[in-house]
């Protein structure tokens, strides 16, 4: 089984798709609970993204075969007309996204985001984004999905990346 690093209903999905998780990492307290009563077997890391990145951890099971990134959304929603109180705070993990893969040293790294991130008022992260995958060496494939066609029993459209080294 591959080691995965992943958060919140993502990981329920990875789970179900065979993979081990090994770590997960979320600011919102409230996550910790219903993480650690689904996967007692992965470790939890209370932290922003900027947080983990400061600890100087040089454990080599930090290393994992597979990222998953799921940055707030928040901020790039097509319900977001208005700059909110949290805007840098909830962008900062799209711009650190480089330095995640390069403390975890993974295969493979999934993301995904609000389809809003593909408008025109984004386009510069967007590119920032992918050329960080690109930089680092990784093959990168993106597709605008309706994940209700894969039995989410909402309404939600994302952009997805898969990236591998």
């Amino acid at each position: 089984m591959s080691k995965v690093c992943g958060t919140g209903g993502v990981s329920c999905g990875a789970v179900m798709a065979g993979l081990q998780l090994q770590y997960s990492l979320d600011k919102a307290a409230h996550v910790r609970e219903t993480w650690e009563y689904n996967l007692p077997e992965g470790t939890f890391i209370h932290n922003t993204a900027r947080q983990f990145l400061r600890v100087n951890d040089t454990r080599k099971e930090l290393k994992v075969d597979v990222l998953h990134l799921s940055p707030p959304c928040q901020t790039f929603s097509v319900a977001h007309t208005t700059v909110g109180r949290n805007d840098a705070q909830n962008e900062a993990p799209m711009r650190l996204i480089a330095r995640l893969i390069q403390k975890a040293t993974p295969r493979i790294v999934t993301l995904e985001q609000s389809d809003a991130f593909l408008n025109s008022r984004n386009v510069d992260l967007l590119g920032a984004t992918l050329y960080s995958f690109t930089k680092l060496g990784f093959s990168i494939k993106y597709k605008y999905m309706a994940f209700e066609k894969y039995g989410l029993p909402q309404s939600r459209h994302r952009l997805v990346i898969i990236a591998a080294w």
